[in-house]
């Protein structure tokens, strides 16, 4: 569903070029005045135009190096994803879920899912832009605050969104379980996942019991749970 970024090219094919660009330039020959060979005055302000132009250019090759890094290098928050080979097909039931790890949002350190064994775990992939997110969000704060005590945890996994932006989002909708931070949309593919949100019930064994693609309700929600803890 999200864009996919280009690869950065290796640092060193950079450098190579802006070098190559830069000995072309510093290797021109001094121009011809009218036909004739310039005098040594000529020369020497043909010299300083040439200086002025290759400082020019290097440092707009420069800049555009470091702007093109910036745009498409790896987030920090992503760098720190990891998610095991495991890929859910369309229909999981039964499946061991993927098991993934991640900044939390509020950055208090990091989450796995792997932290929750033992526990029935809810899982929803969800963005602050999303429409339908917007529409469960008090479902799911409400929801979670009813299990609280119980053998049931729930884990966001916030996709391809600014983390201002999330912290926002789970404010204004009172939620409070974890969510960790994928800005690159990593975990999803994992998860067979098509469009934001989908939740995913997993059982205090890890196996997942029930998806749900789109908004789910509170009566979904808790009939899935349920459902998990009698099969765990």
């Amino acid at each position: 569903m999200g864009m996919s970024l280009p690869d950065l090219p290796p640092a060193e094919s950079l450098d190579a070029n802006v070098a190559s660009v830069s000995s072309a330039v510093g290797a021109a020959q001094a121009p011809l005045v009218d036909g004739q060979l310039p005098t040594s005055a000529d020369a020497e302000t043909g010299q300083k135009k040439s200086k002025t132009g290759l400082f020019v250019f290097i440092g707009v090759a420069v800049a555009a190096v470091a702007i093109f890094g910036l745009a498409f290098a790896p987030s920090r928050n992503s760098v720190a994803i990891t998610v095991d080979s495991t890929h859910l097909i369309a229909d999981p039931a039964g499946m061991r879920a993927p098991v993934f790890s991640g900044n939390k949002l509020d950055g208090s350190g990091k989450a796995s899912l792997a932290d929750y064994a033992g526990k029935v775990v809810v899982v929803n992939f969800w963005a602050s832009w999303c429409g339908p997110c917007k529409e469960e969000g008090p479902v799911l704060a409400a929801v979670s605050k009813r299990y609280a005590g119980q053998p049931v945890v729930f884990l966001g996994v916030d996709s391809r969104d600014a983390s201002g932006d999330a912290k926002k989002f789970e404010q204004q909708y009172g939620i409070t379980y974890t969510s960790i931070e994928d800005p690159n949309g990593q975990v999803a593919p994992h998860y067979n996942v098509t469009g934001f949100p989908e939740t995913y019930v997993i059982s205090k064994s890890g196996v997942v019991v029930a998806k749900y693609i789109s908004a789910i309700d509170s009566q979904t929600l808790d009939t899935d749970i349920q459902t998990a803890l009698a099969a765990s």
